[in-house]
């Protein structure tokens, strides 16, 4: 799972992020740094990677 990070992803909300860390028991909510914002998906419940881009 580690080599997604640095992947761009597309959430399920629209937004666009770079994966920067995985969580290795729950690899859908991983670390997200979109911009200049740092979001956490083992606290956004109602988001997930919709998928990878690149």
């Amino acid at each position: 799972m580690s080599t997604l990070v640095g992947k761009e992803v597309m959430l399920t909300n629209g937004r666009f992020g770079t994966i920067i860390m995985m969580d290795p028991y729950n690899p859908l909510k991983a670390l997200l740094k979109t911009g200049t914002e740092i979001i956490d998906l083992r606290m956004e419940k109602e988001w997930q990677i919709e998928r990878i881009i690149g």
